[in-house]
């Protein structure tokens, strides 16, 4: 196993962790009911399901890197978004308590952005494939 996956299983599983926590700390300007549990699985899905990548993928190098590389700017990308809404949050008067962006927002652009890489993966290891089963 490389450690470009470790550090992408690393850096999915606190970035998770820390936009749900974001997510929950947010969640009385967004949602009446509370957090929800499976919105709170949709904010962390993305960030996991790279980790999952990352672990099936741990054998090949190129795309451990890769996979390192989208988890990184996923995580980044969210949790720059997330807290700055967060800190947005805190510094306001309770009664005026309105979130600055949706925090399920940010997990449908890193879904996306996860679905894009998955699908650039999947293309790679198909042609590779194909190249293989040409030559033998």
């Amino acid at each position: 196993m490389t450690r470009y996956t470790w550090g992408t299983i690393g850096i999915s599983n606190v970035a998770a962790t820390s936009s749900v926590a974001l997510a929950m700390a947010t969640a009385a300007s967004w949602s009446p009911a509370g957090t929800l549990v499976p919105q709170l699985a949709f904010v962390a899905g993305p960030l996991l399901f790279v980790a999952l990548l990352a672990w099936l993928r741990q054998n090949h190098f190129t795309r451990s890197r890769f996979l390192f590389w989208v988890a990184l700017v996923a995580a980044i990308g969210g949790l720059g978004i997330l807290g700055a809404d967060y800190v947005r949050f805190c510094n306001e008067p309770p009664n005026n308590h309105a979130s600055h962006a949706h925090p399920l927002i940010v997990p449908i652009v890193q879904w996306v952005v996860v679905m894009v890489a998955w699908i650039f993966l999947v293309i790679q290891e198909g042609r590779e494939k194909r190249a293989e089963n040409k030559t033998a």
